[in-house]
């Protein structure tokens, strides 16, 4: 949200070796009520993650606009 608010996305489970694709676009029309008010056409992303690759350098997150 281009205020600061944060929300969060379903969590995904991506195996060893694994893509996923997430349609953020879609995953905000269930944005609930409470926080419709905070949309903007701008604001940021971010990616977290539990368990670590191996090695390391296979994490390669990417965002498409």
């Amino acid at each position: 949200m281009a205020d600061g608010t944060e929300y969060d996305l379903p969590p995904i489970q991506i195996l060893a070796g694994g893509v996923a694709t997430v349609n953020v676009n879609d995953a905000l029309t269930n944005i609930p009520p409470s926080l419709a008010a905070h949309g903007s056409q701008f604001g940021s992303a971010a990616i977290q993650f539990t368990g670590i690759p191996s090695p390391p350098s296979e994490l390669k997150p990417s965002l498409v606009t």
